[in-house]
């Protein structure tokens, strides 16, 4: 039976899962002003289905912080989202079994234009600011059909590889 997931758990969980792919990651030199158990983001959760959601002050400081984090520091936590830890947990033992794979398997599902953006990258391939990212990752992104948002949406179209 599926489960119905709102689109800020989505999202939420995606930013969870990329943070999780930032294997070893190098540190950022700026500094943040962040709770390090992360940004609490219950007030966008809990307005996601209100249409008025923009005018909720809450919101409207959880969008602050993200948007500071994404400039400033360029990664963030995030609590507050309502995802169990059991899936996080879930999520985090597969793609720690990803990256303990040889690379000559990681290197199969190469990130190209023609994945969608989608795929493994090694060490040093990311440019960040014009400099490499000291990082292995796997972009993974939610599918997208041919066409399924026009010409806006072709470069990502397709699906993930592992």
């Amino acid at each position: 039976m599926a489960r119905w997931v709102s689109p800020i758990h989505a999202l939420v969980a995606w930013w969870e899962m990329s943070l999780v792919f930032l294997y070893g990651a190098r540190k950022h030199e700026c500094e943040i002003n962040q709770d390090p158990s992360g940004l609490d983001i219950s007030p966008l959760v809990s307005a996601s289905h209100d249409l008025n959601l923009a005018e909720d002050s809450g919101v409207q400081k959880v969008a602050r912080e993200l948007d500071n984090a994404c400039k400033e520091a360029g990664f963030f936590y995030v609590k507050g989202h309502g995802i169990p830890d059991s899936l996080l947990n879930e999520v985090k033992n597969v793609v720690q079994n990803f990256f303990d794979l040889p690379y000559e398997e990681k290197v199969k599902i190469k990130l190209s234009p023609a994945t969608g953006y989608r795929g493994y990258q090694r060490i040093g391939e990311n440019i960040t600011l014009g400099k490499q990212d000291i990082q292995e990752a796997i972009d993974c992104y939610r599918p997208m059909e041919p066409g399924e948002y026009g010409t806006l949406g072709e470069t990502m179209e397709g699906q993930n590889l592992w």
